[in-house]
């Protein structure tokens, strides 16, 4: 089986819903699932749920990532495919080659998961108290001065190693919250050190300690041309309305024969809920 994820908050339910849309015209997911805030479980919101407002960064530091994914994969038979997209991305069917490819790297991967770079350095964007918790050190620059793996577009097949990344990357919200939000870093940062990237920080860390594949994110950025798979606006997540400088790019992407592309849509729509709780899922062919 073949699964399509995405979440919004409910400002950016007509991205979520246009989204869930160009994923069904690919005519390559059995099933869509798109969340909203509504959507999430009462365990989940019993832990973040005080974060989880427009005023958080990320709608909670984007902790409802791992979550939606975890709780796909648990509905999921071992080998079954699973895209992750964040919902400020469009698909383009210029780029479908590009995809079928894609499909064929990860099923050829021993690991069953494929990632993007972001074309920054890991010590930039990773508060040390992340490198103190997973055992990094200065002296790992294979981790530290590579670049970080971007967390709004992750294709992976169900497995134990996948399982045990996304369950841990969740649990990070859970255990050490510190880690994902705000908090200064009580361990020293490394050289160079502007901001930490929350989920992604986390996600990138785990990444690479398993050795996962990351494939290069220049492609992803807007303007690049050719057979890309994604391409993106930086700072994108489907959150919040468009600066002029973002819908100025979006304009240049529609030229750019890309597979995603990321714009924000600014009309929310209400989107339909299935009865059972946890997700809104459109079988193929349903939407």
């Amino acid at each position: 089986m073949n699964r399509f994820l995405s979440f919004a908050d409910s400002r950016m339910s007509a991205a979520l819903e246009r989204l869930g849309r160009q994923a069904e015209a690919l005519d390559f997911f059995d099933e869509i699932t798109l969340f909203t805030e509504h959507d999430l479980s009462a365990e989940f919101t019993s832990r973040m749920g005080r974060y989880l407002t427009p005023s958080c960064r990320g709608f909670g530091y984007w902790s409802w990532k791992p979550w939606v994914i975890h709780h796909v994969l648990q509905e999921m038979e071992e080998g079954d495919r699973i895209l992750y997209l964040d919902a400020g991305c469009h698909i383009n069917a210029n780029g479908t080659e590009r995809f079928r490819e894609y499909v064929n790297m990860l099923d050829r991967d021993s690991r069953g998961m494929l990632v993007f770079t972001n074309g920054q350095p890991e010590y930039k964007w990773t508060k040390g108290d992340i490198f103190r918790h997973f055992g990094v050190s200065q002296e790992d620059g294979h981790i530290t001065h590579t670049q970080q793996i971007a967390g709004g577009h992750v294709f992976l097949k169900k497995n134990p190693l996948t399982e045990s990344l996304i369950r841990d990357w969740l649990h990070v919200f859970y255990d050490h919250l510190h880690l994902a939000d705000n908090t200064p870093s009580a361990s020293p940062n490394l050289p160079g050190f502007v901001e930490n990237r929350y989920d992604q920080s986390i996600f990138s860390i785990l990444c690479k300690l398993r050795g996962i594949t990351t494939l290069d994110g220049s492609e992803t950025l807007c303007g690049k041309l050719g057979t890309a798979l994604l391409v993106s606006i930086p700072g994108q997540t489907g959150h919040g309305n468009p600066t002029g400088r973002e819908k100025g790019m979006a304009g240049k992407m529609q030229a750019a024969p890309s597979f995603f592309q990321k714009k924000r849509i600014r009309n929310p729509v209400k989107l339909p809920h299935s009865e059972q709780p946890g997700c809104t899922t459109f079988p193929n062919g349903a939407i």
